[in-house]
């Protein structure tokens, strides 16, 4: 057996009693269909009467893509959507549109609230393609300043080597 050390990268509750995690991928890790782990904390400072370990089911393969999509009305300002970016993305994708060609403009803002890359829309369409130096909670700000809804669709997935 395998032993990787990984950082646990986000987790949610998903109902009552029921957590998901996400975790780091570890160099040279292979995945297959119907895999489990064994994950265990490295000194912890407590542990209960089943020990200091737990196996978990592998829902999706190492390098599953991220996405969310939004709706702004006219005049409004999306609410930082948050997108997470997994270990390896390269870049995050952002599409935003709308049936008519009003102006908005598109932002990608890192965790510390930089702006780190923004557009105007042309025709009532932008796009972005936001290189990202790590894994993390980016958020997508879109301001709409004209008539009609915007659509907007952001993804970042990570870069998986296969040999």
């Amino acid at each position: 057996m395998a032993l990787h050390e990984v950082r646990l990268l986000r987790r949610e509750a998903v109902a009552e009693g029921t957590m998901a995690f996400w975790f780091s991928r570890p160099a040279g890790f292979g995945f297959r269909a119907g895999q489990s782990l064994l994950l265990g904390l490295i000194a912890p400072p407590e542990t209960d009467g089943e020990g200091d370990s737990r196996t978990f089911t592998i829902a999706s393969a190492p390098g599953e893509t991220t996405s969310s999509t939004d709706t702004v009305q006219s005049g409004d300002k999306l609410d930082p959507e948050e997108l997470f970016v997994p270990a390896n993305a390269k870049s995050i994708s952002v599409l935003a549109e709308t049936s008519t060609s009003v102006p908005f403009a598109v932002a990608v803002v890192d965790v510390l609230g930089n702006v780190v890359h923004s557009a105007r829309s042309s025709d009532g369409v932008a796009s972005l393609d936001v290189p990202v130096s790590g894994f993390g909670l980016y958020s997508i700000q879109v301001i709409n300043l004209g008539l009609g809804p915007v659509t907007v669709w952001s993804a970042a997935t990570p870069y998986l080597s296969t040999g």
